[in-house]
């Protein structure tokens, strides 16, 4: 995952730079990490923003999730690996378009990752729902019966987590019928079964009706049902987060827009990483 040069190694070479320009990477999750690492070792002068107080985007909450601790490693070498190469890391910084940062940048490197999707349910405007990011960062006020709407990937990592901290009751709601889509297959199978394993409820083909005070109403089976929650949250999808991109490239600057800010239906790593790579090569 992190070495795509692997199995490569005859068409991605990574050749010094002959005119080295200033390069700024807005956006320290995997594909932000990687672009800046080949960007440096090319012999570019990288600077990397983020405005987390830590390097690592998603995979600081992927790093929570139980059997995936070595996601740790991970940001251990980028951590490293930046240091080495001298790339410049501006933690704590939230870059606009008017940023210092933006006018001294030769090429603008957008890894700005994902926006969590907020489904089009009634009720929802209305009533608390947090997402699953307000969930990994803990900016949400849990409790009680928990309600999940959404079934993929990252619904099913925030449910191990949440039951590892104490929280027993979960149900996972979704329109699809195949739980945890898009995870590989044999890391599909381990999670299903700690699912099974830890009575976490799994309800898909549902037709989301309403979000009440009581929980969420759902049509299942051709029944209206009420699944009872306390607290309710989002998995359900992601969007690129590309608010940025338009007003940096209306200054008439040469912008990159890789990872999740590209293209957020089906992200993994491997595909962030791959796709930073690509692009600091070719500059």
């Amino acid at each position: 995952m992190v070495n795509p040069e692997a199995g490569r190694e005859l068409t991605f070479i990574i050749n010094k730079t002959t005119a080295p320009k200033n390069i700024l990477i807005i956006g320290a999750g995997p594909a932000g990490l990687e672009a800046a690492r080949v960007a440096a070792t090319k012999g570019h002068h990288v600077t990397l923003a983020d405005e987390k107080e830590e390097i690592g985007g998603q995979l600081l909450y992927a790093r929570t999730v139980p059997g995936k601790s070595e996601f740790n490693e991970t940001l251990r070498y980028y951590s490293v690996q930046l240091k080495k190469l001298g790339v410049s890391i501006q933690l704590g910084t939230a870059v606009s378009a008017e940023h210092p940062l933006v006018q001294e940048a030769d090429d603008i490197i957008l890894a700005s990752g994902i926006l969590p999707r907020q489904p089009d349910i009634k009720g929802m405007e209305t009533h608390t729902v947090f997402s699953y990011r307000d969930v990994f960062e803990g900016n949400a006020q849990l409790h009680g019966k928990i309600v999940m709407i959404g079934g993929g990937g990252i619904a099913c990592d925030l449910a191990l987590v949440l039951y590892k901290k104490g929280y027993t009751d979960i149900t996972l709601l979704q329109r699809g019928r195949k739980f945890a889509k898009g995870l590989g297959k044999t890391t599909r199978w381990i999670t299903l079964g700690e699912l099974r394993r830890n009575n976490i409820r799994m309800i898909g083909e549902v037709t989301y009706k309403e979000v009440t005070p009581a929980g969420v109403v759902v049509e299942h089976e051709q029944q209206e049902i009420l699944e009872k929650a306390d607290t309710i949250i989002t998995a359900s999808g992601q969007l690129p987060n590309q608010m940025l991109a338009s007003e940096l490239m209306e200054q008439g600057k040469r912008v990159h827009v890789i990872g999740g800010a590209k293209h957020a239906v089906g992200l993994d790593a491997k595909f962030a990483i791959l796709n930073g790579a690509e692009t600091a090569n070719a500059l």
